[in-house]
């Protein structure tokens, strides 16, 4: 049995869909990462851990930097605590936004990646993450569907030669079930592909204006395959 904090999340509710003999633990059904005894309570009988559950609207966190904190640290932090103390499998979904650390969101996760790594759990950083089953509505790809549908403008910040790597959601499943039995580290699940958000409305035929660029955006997703796990590989070609 795995334990899937943020069981009812985007990428939560995808992994729990393609695969078995998995359990929900998520904030919406009253299960906190920041109760010790709740999460010792739910995890027994579970041979691992993948810990998604987080504050990750950047927005929200830049307005409300104490809840992110106490999410995706200090929560981070119990996790991994009672992960390591039971001796079982933990594998963190990170991002890469803790490259550059440019906002609340990316420091905080940043945080809970040194917490995970101190107690030999795995961390995998995502790419820019697409399709399956109830996709986010604020990334850059459904805002721009949704511009399609409703006849109006996609708002492109900046220049739009910023580049993201999409990945689909089954292939970063698939990577968050192998990161369960592989050596503690820092992974990435990407493809390694880079694409032009200019180049994405293109693809999309959607109309659009340019809007300032904010400060916590970034240029560049620095994702390669040489950061992947051992034995896995994306495939699922993106298609926008």
């Amino acid at each position: 049995m795995i334990l899937i904090t943020g069981g009812e999340g985007y990428i939560g509710s995808n992994f729990i869909d393609l695969n078995d003999d998995v359990k929900s633990y998520d904030i919406k059904s009253g299960f906190d990462v920041r109760d010790r005894s709740q999460l010792l309570e739910a995890v027994e009988g579970c041979s691992g851990i993948v810990h998604l559950a987080a504050e990750s609207h950047i927005g929200f966190c830049e307005a409300n930097p104490d809840t992110a904190y106490t999410t995706n640290v200090y929560g981070t932090g119990i996790v991994s605590e009672v992960a390591s103390s039971l001796g079982i499998g933990l594998v963190y979904a990170s991002s890469f936004a803790c490259v550059e650390r440019s906002n609340v969101y990316g420091k905080t996760k940043w945080l809970g990646e040194q917490l995970v790594l101190g107690s030999g759990g795995v961390v995998i950083r995502l790419a820019n993450v697409y399709g399956g089953v109830n996709p986010r509505a604020d990334s850059v790809l459904e805002k721009f569907r949704d511009a399609k549908r409703r006849g109006v403008q996609a708002e492109v910040y900046g220049d739009g030669l910023q580049t993201r790597d999409f990945i689909h959601v089954g292939d970063v499943c698939s990577s968050l079930k192998v990161g369960l039995n592989a050596q503690s580290g820092t992974y990435e699940a990407s493809t390694g592909i880079q694409t032009r958000i200019i180049d994405l409305v293109d693809m999309l035929e959607v109309d659009y204006m340019f809007k300032p660029k904010p400060i916590w955006d970034v240029d560049f997703i620095p994702s390669h395959p040489s950061r992947w796990l051992p034995g896995w590989k994306p495939r699922i070609k993106f298609t926008p």
